[in-house]
Protein backbone atom coordinates (compact mmCIF):
# COMPACT_ATOMS: atom_id res chain seq x y z
CA UNK A 1 0.00 0.00 0.00
CA UNK A 2 2.90 2.15 0.19
CA UNK A 3 6.18 3.03 -2.63
CA UNK A 4 8.68 2.10 -0.67
CA UNK A 5 12.19 0.51 -0.95
CA UNK A 6 12.71 -3.48 1.10
CA UNK A 7 14.82 -5.87 0.29
CA UNK A 8 13.96 -9.20 -1.33
CA UNK A 9 15.08 -12.23 0.89
CA UNK A 10 14.79 -15.36 -0.94
CA UNK A 11 14.68 -18.66 0.73
CA UNK A 12 16.79 -21.45 -0.37
CA UNK A 13 14.37 -24.45 -1.01
CA UNK A 14 10.93 -22.86 -0.74
CA UNK A 15 10.84 -20.14 -3.74
CA UNK A 16 7.06 -19.56 -2.41
CA UNK A 17 8.05 -18.29 1.05
CA UNK A 18 10.02 -15.11 0.12
CA UNK A 19 9.59 -12.18 1.42
CA UNK A 20 10.26 -8.63 2.10
CA UNK A 21 12.32 -7.12 4.95
CA UNK A 22 13.52 -3.40 5.89
CA UNK A 23 17.00 -4.24 6.34
CA UNK A 24 20.08 -6.22 4.44
CA UNK A 25 20.30 -9.50 6.04
CA UNK A 26 22.57 -11.37 3.68
CA UNK A 27 25.18 -9.73 0.63
CA UNK A 28 22.47 -11.71 -1.96
CA UNK A 29 19.59 -9.64 -0.79
CA UNK A 30 18.16 -7.37 -3.48
CA UNK A 31 17.09 -3.49 -3.42
CA UNK A 32 13.66 -3.67 -4.93
CA UNK A 33 11.03 -0.74 -4.86
CA UNK A 34 7.33 -1.94 -3.66
CA UNK A 35 4.26 -0.22 -5.85
CA UNK A 36 0.82 -0.23 -5.07
CA UNK A 37 -1.38 -1.56 -7.11
CA UNK A 38 -3.24 1.12 -7.91
CA UNK A 39 -0.19 2.47 -9.50
CA UNK A 40 -1.19 0.03 -12.47
CA UNK A 41 -5.35 1.11 -12.63
CA UNK A 42 -4.59 2.86 -16.01
CA UNK A 43 -3.48 -0.43 -17.36
CA UNK A 44 -5.80 -2.86 -16.18
CA UNK A 45 -8.77 -3.41 -17.79
CA UNK A 46 -12.35 -4.07 -15.98
CA UNK A 47 -12.95 -6.83 -18.37
CA UNK A 48 -11.32 -10.23 -17.94
CA UNK A 49 -9.10 -9.04 -14.63
CA UNK A 50 -8.75 -11.16 -12.01
CA UNK A 51 -5.83 -9.90 -9.04
CA UNK A 52 -4.18 -12.65 -7.30
CA UNK A 53 -2.81 -11.93 -3.62
CA UNK A 54 -0.88 -14.29 -1.55
CA UNK A 55 1.20 -12.49 0.35
CA UNK A 56 1.42 -14.59 3.52
CA UNK A 57 -0.55 -12.19 6.27
CA UNK A 58 -0.15 -9.23 4.16
CA UNK A 59 -3.18 -9.22 2.09
CA UNK A 60 -4.47 -6.16 4.00
CA UNK A 61 -1.84 -3.70 3.04
CA UNK A 62 -1.67 -4.84 -0.59
CA UNK A 63 -5.35 -4.52 -0.23
CA UNK A 64 -5.47 -0.90 0.63
CA UNK A 65 -3.26 0.07 -1.80
CA UNK A 66 -5.76 -1.09 -4.24
CA UNK A 67 -8.83 0.84 -3.47
CA UNK A 68 -9.28 2.34 -6.82
CA UNK A 69 -9.50 -1.29 -8.57
CA UNK A 70 -11.63 -2.54 -5.87
CA UNK A 71 -14.20 0.63 -6.96
CA UNK A 72 -13.90 -0.14 -10.03
CA UNK A 73 -15.23 -3.66 -9.48
CA UNK A 74 -12.21 -5.84 -10.25
CA UNK A 75 -12.30 -9.16 -8.10
CA UNK A 76 -9.56 -10.39 -5.87
CA UNK A 77 -8.43 -13.86 -4.89
CA UNK A 78 -6.49 -13.39 -1.27
CA UNK A 79 -4.94 -15.96 0.55
CA UNK A 80 -7.06 -16.30 3.96
CA UNK A 81 -4.55 -18.04 6.59
CA UNK A 82 -5.74 -16.83 9.95
CA UNK A 83 -2.24 -17.70 11.48
CA UNK A 84 -0.61 -15.33 9.07
CA UNK A 85 -2.82 -12.83 10.23
CA UNK A 86 -2.11 -13.10 13.74
CA UNK A 87 1.54 -13.25 13.02
CA UNK A 88 2.03 -10.26 11.01
CA UNK A 89 -0.80 -8.33 13.57
CA UNK A 90 -3.14 -8.00 10.71
CA UNK A 91 -6.17 -9.68 12.51
CA UNK A 92 -8.06 -6.28 12.93
CA UNK A 93 -7.01 -5.11 9.54
CA UNK A 94 -8.14 -8.00 7.71
CA UNK A 95 -11.55 -7.29 8.64
CA UNK A 96 -11.50 -3.53 7.70
CA UNK A 97 -10.22 -4.11 4.74
CA UNK A 98 -12.80 -7.33 3.48
CA UNK A 99 -15.10 -4.78 3.99
CA UNK A 100 -13.87 -2.95 0.96
CA UNK A 101 -15.93 -5.98 -0.97
CA UNK A 102 -19.34 -6.68 -0.71
CA UNK A 103 -19.22 -10.18 -1.21
CA UNK A 104 -17.27 -13.64 -1.13
CA UNK A 105 -16.72 -16.92 -2.47
CA UNK A 106 -14.85 -19.58 0.12
CA UNK A 107 -12.85 -21.52 -3.15
CA UNK A 108 -12.44 -24.20 -0.34
CA UNK A 109 -16.16 -24.69 0.44
CA UNK A 110 -19.26 -25.39 -1.12
CA UNK A 111 -20.50 -22.33 -0.41
CA UNK A 112 -22.50 -20.01 -1.98
CA UNK A 113 -22.26 -16.43 -2.53
CA UNK A 114 -21.55 -15.10 1.12
CA UNK A 115 -22.30 -11.22 2.18
CA UNK A 116 -19.09 -9.68 3.90
CA UNK A 117 -19.62 -9.01 7.56
CA UNK A 118 -17.89 -9.17 10.95
CA UNK A 119 -19.79 -11.98 12.10
CA UNK A 120 -18.89 -14.10 8.78
CA UNK A 121 -15.28 -12.71 9.19
CA UNK A 122 -15.05 -14.57 12.44
CA UNK A 123 -16.83 -17.70 11.28
CA UNK A 124 -14.15 -17.94 8.84
CA UNK A 125 -11.29 -17.28 11.50
CA UNK A 126 -12.94 -20.60 13.25
CA UNK A 127 -13.24 -22.76 10.37
CA UNK A 128 -9.64 -21.63 9.58
CA UNK A 129 -8.01 -21.93 13.08
CA UNK A 130 -5.18 -24.13 11.74
CA UNK A 131 -5.35 -23.86 8.24
CA UNK A 132 -6.34 -21.81 5.24
CA UNK A 133 -8.55 -20.85 2.04
CA UNK A 134 -8.51 -19.03 -0.54
CA UNK A 135 -11.47 -16.11 -0.71
CA UNK A 136 -12.87 -14.66 -4.33
CA UNK A 137 -13.96 -11.32 -3.33
CA UNK A 138 -16.12 -9.12 -5.43
CA UNK A 139 -18.77 -6.18 -5.34
CA UNK A 140 -21.44 -7.65 -7.32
Amino acid sequence: NKNKNYYFYKKKNNYGANYFIKKKKQKKNNLIKKISLDKFEKKISNSKTLIWVDTQGLEPDVLNGAKKLINRNIPFVIEFTPQFFYKSNNKEKIFKTLNLFNYYYDLYSSAKKTKINNHNIDNLFKIYKKSNTELLLTNF
